[in-house]
């Protein structure tokens, strides 16, 4: 084998695990959630202060507002998810103006602080469960599994 070809299969594998590697990275929830609020983050942000409230045109698979009606405003966004009901799970991201963290559609459930900036919570006498992470000031990250 010339000294070309082994060079050219060595570049051929390592940009190879390149690809798997930054596939593999795109996919993952939780690098798909910091993306979303470093590129759009600010934008919603700004749109908030001005009394705007954005639940389209970003990328996204929904968009809900959560009003005064509610227990404290935010705007979430739902990014990936899997599944089938009964048992789906949910990604995404959320903006709370007030910077709290809450559980998944602020659902009534209690979160427990695991670490700095990451909470979990889980339905008493059922299998509903998810978490929460801070991203940065006033964004959160949620995984939510029924």
């Amino acid at each position: 084998m010339t000294k070309r070809r082994i060079v050219a299969i060595v570049v051929a594998v390592v940009l190879g695990t390149v690809c798997l590697v930054g596939i593999r990275l795109g996919m993952n929830p939780k690098v798909q959630a910091w993306v979303f609020v470093a590129r759009y983050g600010d934008y919603i942000e700004e749109k908030y202060e001005n009394h705007i409230i954005i639940t389209d045109g970003v990328p996204c698979i929904s968009a809900t507002y959560f009003g005064p009606s509610y227990r404290h405003e935010m705007i979430e966004y739902t990014l990936s998810g899997f599944g089938i009901a009964p048992s789906s799970t949910y990604y995404g991201v959320y903006y709370s103006p007030d910077d709290l963290p809450m559980a998944y559609a602020q659902m009534n459930y209690h979160l427990v602080k695991q670490s700095e900036g990451y909470w979990t919570w889980e339905e008493k006498g059922g299998d509903n469960h998810g978490s929460v992470a801070k991203i940065r000031e006033g964004w959160y990250y949620f995984s939510a599994s029924f």
